[in-house]
């Protein structure tokens, strides 16, 4: 059985120092802002956390709304962990409390290759999408519509043939 944790009592538990707060949230999400101290956990770390981490202490997963903290609180049970509690409400409910974010990244090295250089401060660095996967997933619907016509109208000939 998964435990809950109210947004206060997290608070709580914050503030006493004797909890490890997880958030599994994205990558900006957890940049824009995060319970202090967090740690941004996801699929491509969670291996080196369990690894790592003390599994007697306490462990608090928080979300965006209380839902998918639920899963990683159970993932870390089924892992060893036996203090683990799912924050109810998620991120949402931790409401004006305190809140960090995270440090922009590091700047480039000004001697990598062109490509890869910094633009002057003055200006923003934008990037253009890539329009490639929006096409293929397109095609790949197109195809299955086609197939799926061509599904229709065989059941349509074998009935009119029987």
């Amino acid at each position: 059985m998964i435990k809950e944790i109210s947004a206060a009592d997290a608070h709580t538990r914050l503030e006493a120092g004797d909890a490890t707060f997880i958030d599994v949230r994205d990558g900006g999400s957890f940049r824009s802002g995060h319970l202090p101290g967090a740690q941004s956990i996801g699929d491509h770390n969670i291996n080196e956390f369990i690894a790592r981490e003390d599994k007697g202490r306490t462990v608090v997963v928080y979300c965006y709304h209380g839902n998918s903290s639920r899963g990683g609180a159970g993932y870390l049970q089924e892992n060893g962990f036996e203090d683990v509690y799912s924050m109810t409400g998620g991120f949402g409910d931790w409401g004006s409390r305190p809140i960090e974010k995270a440090p922009p990244p590091p700047p480039r090295d000004p001697k990598a290759a062109p490509s890869e250089a910094a633009a002057p401060a003055s200006e923003p660095t934008y990037r253009v999408p890539d329009p490639r996967p929006e096409t293929t997933r397109r095609r790949k619907r197109d195809r299955l519509k086609d197939r799926l016509q061509k599904a229709v109208d065989d059941a349509k000939a074998l009935f009119e043939f029987i």
